[in-house]
Order: C-alpha cells, then structure tokens, then sequence
C-alpha cells in the first residue's frame, strides 16, 4: 500500500496460531510504518 511493506513474525508450536501471529504483526508494522509517512490506511488516521 502506497509503497509501504510489513513483514510480521509469529511464534507457536501451533502453525495456525502462529499464522495469526505473525499476520496480525505485519498489520501493526504496516499501521506503525504509515503513522510515521503520516499516511492513512483505509481512510483513517493511522496515528
């Protein structure tokens, strides 16, 4: 999005569970990289 990559990590000896993991992680980089571009994610401040 907009140039911005996220890449999450994730640990658990359950492979789903750290599917989650690791996905909801690259969200949070995702948001935490647009919030200091001051861009906004899907018309929301990313702040």
């Amino acid at each position: 999005h907009k140039d911005i990559q996220a890449q999450g990590r994730g640990t658990s000896t359950d492979v789903i569970e750290s599917s989650i993991r690791a996905y909801v992680d690259a969200i949070n980089r995702l948001y935490a990289a647009a919030a200091a571009k001051e861009i906004k994610l899907n018309g929301h401040d990313s702040r």
